[in-house]
Parts: structure tokens; sequence; C-alpha cells
């Protein structure tokens, strides 16, 4: 309901109450200038939100938490932001690391699995970790890439401690345990490609992007 229509039905019954009547017409000069004014405020508060701020305002947003953008998108931006507020609270544990790149990712925790190498058979290591499962939906999502996110996982790493790898996992087959091409969500993709699988992918160490972390 507008704030015109409320103001019309708030009006005593002795008042014509139609729309094209006198007293409508006057509460409508009223009425609309309010209804803007109280939509811009909600809009002021919508872009102060990290959520949903977008260009100089999220860079203000940024400059508060002292992270600078870098040239990336606002998506990614955002993800350094959450990541930047989560490591002033870092504790530097797996679990801190899981919670800080799960709110950068903006995902749930359960989304992100890592491996202290230190209890590893094959590879032991006390202070080196490697991811074994990533949302690569979500990453696809904000347009990062593999690569920037291992950067990340870097910066949000204690120092001295070695990520290992990290595993992209994708969800394409080609085809199920029958030999029969796969037609499911996990499958090849529509013309649109807003359905099927996923391809995965795995960092091994090197050098990745700079981002401004």
């Amino acid at each position: 309901m507008s704030r015109w229509d409320d103001m019309r039905k708030r009006l005593q019954d002795l008042f014509q109450k139609a729309p094209d009547s006198n007293i409508a017409k006057l509460l409508r000069l009223a009425a609309e200038p309010m209804d803007e004014i109280e939509e811009v405020l909600w809009l002021i508060d919508a872009w102060r939100d990290l959520d949903t701020a977008e260009g100089t305002t999220l860079d203000a947003i940024g400059s508060n938490v002292g992270q600078p953008r870098g040239g990336v998108g606002d998506p990614i931006y955002r993800a350094l932001i959450r990541s930047k507020i989560a490591r002033n609270l870092s504790t530097g544990t797996i679990d801190s690391i899981i919670d800080v790149l799960s709110l950068a990712l903006n995902s749930s925790p359960d989304t992100i699995r890592l491996v202290e190498l230190s209890s590893d058979i094959v590879t032991t290591e006390p202070a080196a970790f490697r991811i074994t499962e990533v949302p690569l939906a979500r990453l696809n999502e904000m347009g990062m890439s593999s690569l920037q996110f291992v950067q990340l996982t870097k910066s949000v790493a204690p120092l001295a401690v070695r990520v290992d790898y990290v595993s992209f996992s994708g969800t394409f087959r080609f085809s199920n345990q029958n030999g029969v091409v796969e037609s499911t969500a996990e499958g090849f993709s529509n013309i649109a490609g807003s359905s099927g699988g996923t391809i995965g992918n795995v960092y091994e160490g090197g050098n990745v992007p700079d981002l401004p972390v």
C-alpha cells in the first residue's frame, strides 16, 4: 500500500476518499514526495550493506577495513573485504582458516575441506595443509579464478605454513557406470550453458596472479 492510499483511508468518513476527490489530490501532493524520499533512504541503507554495495560505495567500505580494490570487480572485491575482516580475527587454526574462506566466498563452512599434512601418512609435513574440497560453483558465480582463490588461501594461512595443493572438484561425468552418456545435471550442458556438470582443476604450487591481499 502506498503512503497516499494509506492517508486516504485514514480520512474521516465525512471526507470524500475517492482518488479523484480534491482532498485526495491534496494528499497526493504530500504523499508522493514522501514516498520518493523513503525510497532513497532505503537505497542508501541497502548500499551501505556489503552484500549489496557497488562501485565507489564498496570502495569506501573496503577503505574502512584497509582493503584496496586492486582492479577486481565487485563480487571478488566483496570476497576480499570479507576475508580481510575475518583475517583480523583469525587465530590461524584450521577451523579459523575454513571460517575465513567460507566467509570470503559467502558459502557454508562445510563446503570447504582442509587436511593437515602433519597427519598425512604419505606426505608428513608439520607446517602445511591441502584443500581437498572447494565450492567451485561459487567461485564461478563470483568470477574468481582458481589461481586467485589459491592466492586468497595463501593470504589466510599463517606465516611459514605452506599450501600444498588445492583440489577444485568438478561434477561433470561423461557417462554413468553402465556406459550410457550422462543426461542428468552432472552431464553435458544445454546450449545456454545453464545446466550440466562442471570441470575440476588442481593447483600444485607455482606463481599466481596478484590480488591485493
